[in-house]
């Protein structure tokens, strides 16, 4: 099957190409790397581009790389047709309602064809990506996507998964600190719906959490099972 990758040399867009690359390892998938843009990439960009693709292919993994114009959304969803995961990276800065749904990783997760991870690197820029303790896992349904992701990035990885539940953890669970499960923490997987948005729970998480945080559209919202007290 086809991991689908939309790219851009930015940080968080590289930290969404390295887990892509876990996934695509663990369930020998292939990479489908996909930058959209609203007018031919210039040579600069198409370096640039290739300069991420081409460690992949090194490294034994499948990859594609398709360049389209268009509008993003309209692309992705395109390309997303049939994909396992859509990965995609974010700043996490520009969710919730004050963006009024307009930020891209917004709009993908909340209407793609195929299960969405957006990831946000850690806010400290150090540290192996997800490899620096256990993965801390958010999701109120044991058959939501986030639980298939974890096992996968816990296999790719070696980390165990500790898997927490909103409605135990109460609003305190990302002001200052995570659960005592020893640290460092890899990063957290959170289980995301877009009405999570507007109670601000997945916006304090960002916000608060200095390790990686991947949510994952299409399941059952962790918010859910949170106290609105938390927003």
């Amino acid at each position: 099957m086809t991991i689908l990758v939309p790219i851009d040399p930015t940080r968080p867009s590289r930290a969404a190409v390295h887990v892509a690359a876990l996934l695509a390892r663990t369930l020998d998938d292939e990479l489908l790397l996909l930058h959209v843009s609203a007018a031919p990439p210039p040579l600069a960009r198409l370096a640039e581009l290739h300069g991420i693709a081409e460690p992949l292919r090194a490294e034994g993994l499948r990859v594609r790389l398709r360049t389209a114009r268009g509008d993003v959304l309209e692309r992705v969803h395109s390309f997303a047709q049939g994909a396992r995961w859509v990965v995609m990276g974010t700043r996490g800065t520009t969710l919730g309602a004050g963006a009024g749904g307009d930020s891209v990783a917004w709009r993908v997760l909340s209407e793609a064809p195929a299960p969405v991870v957006a990831v946000r690197p850690g806010t400290s820029g150090g540290g192996a990506l997800l490899h620096d303790g256990p993965l801390l896992l958010v999701s109120p349904d044991e058959g939501a996507p986030a639980l298939a992701l974890a096992a996968a990035l816990s296999r790719a990885t070696g980390q165990p998964t500790r898997r927490v539940s909103p409605a135990l953890a109460g609003p305190g669970l990302f002001i200052g600190q995570v659960p005592p499960m020893g640290h460092p923490l890899g990063g957290a997987i959170i289980s995301f719906d877009p009405d999570c948005v507007t109670q601000g729970w997945c916006e304090r998480v960002l916000a608060t959490l200095p390790e990686p945080v991947l949510l994952v559209g299409g399941g059952p919202c962790a918010c859910e099972a949170a106290p609105r007290g938390a927003a």
